[in-house]
């Protein structure tokens, strides 16, 4: 050898960039419910689990989100009213399906507990799994 260092040639394999999966156009929806009925005593956990196992996760099963929230108004001439809230967040495809089962669950609650409303807000959104 003449002093010179050997070189090594080391090959890195090129990657093929990883393709993202495509945006969806889906719709948002969230559900305020109030867990207060009109004569005062509070819907409970276990009210709201039941409800939930029976009306919300089979229409649901691929999965929800819920938030526990408080919730503020002041109807005219009355004073401020405070109410704890469940809050459920659900991602979907917009078609009958789903609106179909969202008018159930409303209609459950409503119902079930004696509900005047459930709050329903529905925004489009582009969702990437």
């Amino acid at each position: 050898m003449n002093g010179a260092s050997p070189v090594f040639a080391l090959e890195s394999p090129v990657k093929a960039p990883v393709k993202a999966a495509p945006m969806l156009k889906w719709q948002q929806t969230e559900l305020f419910f109030g867990l207060s009925r009109p004569n005062g005593t509070k819907i409970t956990r276990k009210d709201w689990e039941k409800f939930a196992t029976k009306e919300i996760a089979p229409r649901f099963s691929s999965g929800f989100t819920l938030v526990n929230g408080v919730g503020q108004w002041q109807m005219k001439g009355e004073p401020v009213a405070h109410e704890n809230t469940k809050i459920l967040l659900l991602l979907h495809p917009q078609n009958e399906y789903y609106e179909r089962a969202i008018t159930k669950i409303i209609a459950a609650y409503k119902s079930r507990f004696s509900q005047q409303s459930v709050l329903r807000v529905d925004s489009d959104v582009r969702v990437q799994f």
